[in-house]
């Protein structure tokens, strides 16, 4: 409510908006068990999810970098992108885990983890990596990732064949890649086109 009293949006309709999300958040149920348990919170999956997290995740933050606490001296660089924050620390690591419980106190229902990358981390499709004073990047894909896309003999439009490959060439020709992992994710992307038998034509593409 305050984003939309500090935009001047009249009473009555910041009210009847809320009555509008009440009624999309209730009543909404899972299955579990043979049971039907009443969720009471945004279902995962809800269109209005990724909305409402990032308004809190934004008042989140204005909050905790405008708190004073001590242990945010230590934070260099900070990013995030959606749930997933990218952070520069500057001293010892257990004032690093001393931040994280701060974080953690704020809201008792949200908890954030931690990973410690040190001069190599992973950070949403990227590996991240400091040599000689150089920042590298790789592509990087977690260990549930399937090799499987749409397969070429499925009776699907030829569009939709090639919508995941359209996806990792844009990213492998926008991402700065250092020459050996521009050739590593070039010569994957060849692999899947391979394995699913979709036709497609990349010779032309070079680092």
């Amino acid at each position: 409510g305050e984003l939309l009293i500090n935009s001047n949006i009249p009473h009555e309709e910041i009210a009847e908006f809320f009555n509008l999300l009440k009624i999309c958040w209730t009543p909404n149920y899972c299955k579990f068990k043979d049971e039907f348990p009443e969720e009471v919170s945004i279902p995962i999956g809800s269109p209005l999810g990724s909305l409402i997290f990032e308004v809190f995740m934004s008042k989140f933050e204005r909050h905790l970098f405008s708190s004073g606490h001590e242990t945010l001296s230590h934070v260099f660089y900070w990013y995030r992108y959606v749930d997933d924050i990218i952070c520069t620390w500057t001293v010892h690591q257990d004032l690093l885990r001393e931040f994280l419980m701060y974080l953690n106190i704020q809201y008792p229902s949200i908890k954030f983890t931690l990973d410690i990358g040190g001069s190599t981390i992973n950070f949403l499709d990227l590996s991240i990596s400091e040599k000689d004073g150089l920042i590298e990047f790789g592509m990087y894909r977690k260990g549930t990732t399937t090799d499987i896309t749409v397969h070429g003999s499925s009776f699907c439009p030829l569009a939709h064949k090639g919508a995941a490959f359209n996806c990792l060439i844009h990213r492998m020709a926008h991402v700065p890649l250092c020459l050996s992992a521009f050739q590593k994710e070039l010569k994957i992307i060849r692999y899947l086109a391979r394995l699913n038998c979709v036709q497609i034509d990349i010779g032309s593409i070079r680092w």
